[in-house]
């Protein structure tokens, strides 16, 4: 009885963010807070420290899913590496993957005090794009309902303020911590090529990959090229314990990691 009671509650917690997610992202919403982030004015962190700050965070979303497959008492500091190290072997051909699936889940810091402690429901969930209709394949879209943006005629439409082809640079999405990580590194001019900062920004961006093409008329065809990493992608960084053959050590990663952030982020330090 306990255990159903814990699982009703966590189905309660789902749907409460859910709904606030879904009511509140707007297209004016996601610009106030990029405005309010690109000011990079909470303080400048070395990716190690920022790194320890997650272990002052639980993983929220995982412990809200339903999904047996998940583990959110696996710190997140654990799960940086494992990613890391899935990412190093899954795609030898770019050494900078394992560095973009160690930090990943930094934008998450948004909850930490010392970030603001910002609210889950603009931290995590699904992410999708604002300024146009709301795709019924975005998780739970019927929430969508009480969005105020849902009224608005120029947004009503699968293309909304956007051109056809745009592509995913010229679209606002969801704020979230993969929105506002990827804005840290696009403003601190890091080395990580475009490539790396599509995979952070988009690691939520599930309708995505969904069958039927969702949200594809705003598509590059760089985009669409890629698809396939960004879903293998996606599939690397899924919140459960993996068992991974042949991996490092965690000396070994940790200073490979840190010949890559020496390559990448030659800075050390990130502007947050």
């Amino acid at each position: 009885m306990i255990q159903d009671d814990h699982l009703a509650e966590n189905h309660a917690a789902q749907e409460l963010l859910c709904r606030l997610n879904h009511a509140r992202q707007t297209f004016d919403f996601v610009q106030r807070q990029a405005k309010k982030f690109s000011t990079l004015s909470l303080g400048e962190i070395d990716i190690w420290s920022a790194l320890e700050n997650l272990q002052d965070l639980r993983e929220y979303e995982a412990a809200l899913s339903g999904n047996e497959a998940c583990d959110p008492d696996m710190p997140l500091l654990e799960h940086a590496f494992q990613c890391a190290e899935i990412c190093r072997q899954k795609f030898p051909e770019d050494d900078w993957m394992a560095l973009v699936g160690l930090i990943h889940g930094l934008g998450k810091l948004l909850a930490h005090p010392k970030f603001g402690s910002q609210p889950q429901w603009c931290i995590c969930g699904e992410s999708f794009p604002v300024g146009c209709r709301f795709s019924s394949s975005i998780s739970n879209a019927k929430f969508f309902q009480a969005n105020p943006d849902r009224r608005k005629k120029s947004f009503a439409t699968p293309l909304g303020v956007y051109k056809q082809n745009c592509g995913l640079q010229s679209v606002y999405m969801s704020w979230s911590g993969a929105e506002y990580l990827y804005m840290v590194l696009a403003l601190n001019k890091t080395n990580l090529p475009p490539e790396a900062l599509f995979m952070i920004r988009f690691q939520k961006f599930r309708a995505l990959v969904k069958p039927g093409h969702p949200y594809h008329d705003l598509l590059s065809e760089s985009d669409i090229q890629l698809l396939p990493k960004l879903k293998a992608f996606m599939d690397s960084i899924e919140y459960k314990r993996q068992d991974i053959s042949n991996s490092l050590s965690e000396d070994e990663l940790k200073n490979y990691c840190n010949s890559l952030i020496e390559k990448y982020i030659p800075r050390g330090t990130l502007r947050w």
